[in-house]
């Protein structure tokens, strides 16, 4: 298990996941189009040390991915709109507005745009209200690993990483 200890949050890497909703795969979303994309995901997370933790996990375990990353709700809203992100990963508690504020706008504005949450809140707590506005999973901030799996699996199905038991 690896730990990453920063001034924001203690990342332990685990094996839970928590999916409540399922949707299409990428290929799915994208069938239609000729062109061969990379595939993005945006993370959103108000500490830097979060953001670009998951940003180097996520493009070291799956080289195709390219991520980016932005601050707050109302930077990852000017984000979404201007770079059109195959997958935005969300935090709960930003400053400004939270992750379920900016889920309800994102998911009635771009509602072909999967939606994650990552967070360090008590996971049942927050199931509920995340499905309501959008969220397809929500995966705790001690369970990188469920995390990059479902990642995986969303953006490119054939190639998914299996969780190591």
């Amino acid at each position: 298990m690896i730990s990453i200890v920063t001034n924001c949050d203690l990342v332990v890497l685990s094996d839970k996941v928590n999916c409540p909703q399922r949707g299409p795969t990428l290929p799915a979303l994208r069938s239609g189009s000729s062109e061969a994309q990379m595939p993005t995901v945006l993370i959103v997370d108000d500490c830097r040390a979060v953001r670009k933790t998951l940003c180097g996990l996520l493009e070291k375990q799956l080289p195709s991915v390219v991520c980016s990353e932005a601050l707050s709700g109302l930077d990852a809203l000017a984000k979404t709109e201007a770079s059109s992100p195959d997958l935005i990963i969300l935090d709960l508690g930003m400053q400004g507005m939270n992750g379920f504020e900016v889920a309800t706008i994102l998911h009635k504005t771009k509602p072909q745009v999967p939606l994650f949450m990552f967070t360090s809140h008590d996971i049942p707590a927050v199931e509920s209200q995340a499905a309501s506005v959008g969220i397809r999973a929500v995966f705790s901030k001690l369970d990188i690993s469920a995390l990059l799996v479902q990642v995986s699996e969303l953006l490119n199905p054939s190639h998914a990483l299996t969780t190591q038991g």
